[in-house]
């Protein structure tokens, strides 16, 4: 049920599903900020988790009456941010991730800077990584290169910007009053959709590096390919959606990998050997280069390490973003009303 508590400023989204290991700190992180916490508040979206992550929250709950719990019964994430935002009481409203910690005071210099910069919609913060292994340094590593990042602003600049999308955001509430909730059709990247479409339409969205947020990367290889699969699908279907902001960026893994494919067969054909031998062994530079720029932090410890990830990563998202430019957006609204 919604509470109505006037006082509330700031409200902070959380979708989380079998979160048990991370939630108790992101929880932490927003509570010993530094802001009043009178004035904010915590709705926690829970997908159905199967762990401990539901009597962590309660717990915390019987100390503090500014969290609050709902359950996503369709669990994915679109659904999960769509049911925080129709709860939230906050002038503001915090998209946060349940793998997540932020610094102090970030609260404060953020709602600092919405109040005095009236023309901000949204700002988000720089995304720094937090490690619990070897592993998912490595896999931070690879996913954060400027080798693979698609120049997205939040995971490598240093310079207060103006950009098309940020991580974490922090939105005024009017914005969904004004443009609508999150796309429930996409299961991923729906945060970057919201962002395209209210930049379309001439708001702006502040990258503030002055705000630092900590990220919890994957662990698993098999959790690793099945993010980049999944990128890459739902891309295409945003593509397909937001014909105006296409960015030839988004299309490189795909036709990578076609020309990749086509490399081998041509291999066959003695007048385009040549040409598949140039395509192969300029690809293979590239990764070699690029896990080399990787591996110089550790003395190319994890040089190999590298060099399998970017391929299976560049693999992995165009395989998914071709097979998302031949789902029907269509068809795929019809199965999610389903």
């Amino acid at each position: 049920m919604k509470s109505n508590n006037s006082k509330i400023i700031l409200s902070i989204i959380i979708p989380a599903r079998n979160e048990e290991l991370y939630i108790k700190k992101a929880i932490d992180s927003i509570f010993s900020n530094g802001f009043d916490n009178s004035k904010l508040e915590i709705i926690l979206v829970d997908a159905k988790s199967t762990d401990n992550t539901k009597e962590i929250v309660e717990e915390y709950i019987k100390q503090n009456q500014n969290i609050l719990y709902f359950e996503n019964e369709k669990i994915f994430t679109s659904y999960g941010l769509n049911i925080g935002i129709k709860q939230a009481n906050g002038k503001y409203i915090m998209l946060f991730c349940a793998h997540s910690n932020i610094e102090k005071d970030y609260f404060n210099t953020a709602i600092k800077i919405m109040e005095n910069e009236p023309e901000v919609a949204c700002i988000g913060p720089k995304i720094l990584p937090s490690y619990n292994s070897t592993s998912q340094k490595i896999f931070y590593d690879v996913i954060f290169s400027p080798f693979s990042n698609g120049g997205v602003k939040f995971r490598t600049q240093n310079q207060r910007m103006f950009v098309n999308t940020v991580a974490y955001g922090i939105y005024r509430k009017e914005l969904f009053e004004k443009y609508g909730f999150f796309d429930e059709k996409f299961i991923r990247a729906q945060d970057y959709e919201f962002n395209i479409r209210i930049f379309e339409q001439g708001e702006k969205l502040l990258f503030e590096p002055k705000l630092i947020a900590y990220y919890y990367p994957r662990s698993k290889i098999t959790d690793f390919i099945r993010m980049f699969f999944k990128n890459g699908f739902w891309k295409a279907l945003f593509a397909k959606k937001h014909k105006k902001s296409l960015s030839i960026i988004i299309f490189i893994p795909a036709l990578f990998l076609f020309f990749l494919i086509f490399s081998f067969i041509f291999l066959i054909i003695p007048s385009l050997r040549l040409f598949a031998l140039l395509f192969i062994v300029n690809y293979l530079v590239f990764v070699i280069i690029g896990s080399l720029f990787l591996s110089t932090k550790n003395k190319f410890k994890y040089f190999l390490h590298y060099f399998s990830l970017m391929i299976l990563m560049h693999i992995s998202y165009g395989m998914g973003f071709l097979k998302g430019i031949f789902t029907s957006y269509k068809k795929l609204e019809n199965k999610q009303q389903k």
